[in-house]
């Protein structure tokens, strides 16, 4: 990865540099650190601030199944308030559709082939829908959500 300049701003890269404790430049292995900071015109790094991580950890899980008794129909699902993550699969062998505004399991969708899980992690949502559609008739769809 090369240096990119946004703004007046630079992420930079410096391949040899030590990291933390490391010998410089590389591991006793031989695979060489990376440091990656972010610098002013003069090349100066500048202070990051990280978002406290504690925010977005999960203390308690909730596992929905979801009928979906005819095929090719949209079955809505509410997440758990504060979830932090969540995984989805059909527990058949159908193909899922899934969409985040009603409707769009017909027109505009992600789609989960048979024996596959769609899982999105360090999300921070207070409450959101799901829209769901299989196209088998009498399949289960298998929701786990993380929360805070």
């Amino acid at each position: 990865m090369a240096n990119e300049t946004v703004g007046e701003y630079a992420l930079k890269v410096d391949r040899g540099i030590a990291v933390g404790n490391s010998p410089p430049p590389s591991n006793p292995d031989g695979r060489r650190r990376i440091h990656v900071y972010v610098a002013n015109e003069s090349g100066e790094p500048l202070p990051i601030t990280v978002e406290n991580m504690t925010s977005i950890e999960a203390t308690s899980a909730e596992i929905i199944n979801l009928s979906t008794p005819l095929a090719n129909t949209e079955y809505s699902q509410l997440l758990p308030l504060n979830t932090k993550k969540f995984s989805l699969r059909v527990r058949g062998i159908a193909t899922t559709r899934v969409a985040w505004v009603s409707g769009e399991t017909a027109t505009n969708y992600f789609t989960i082939p048979p024996g596959c899980t769609m899982s999105e992690d360090l999300v921070k949502l207070d409450t959101i829908t799901v829209y769901l559609r299989t196209d088998k008739p009498s399949q289960i769809i298998e929701i786990q959500a993380w929360k805070q």
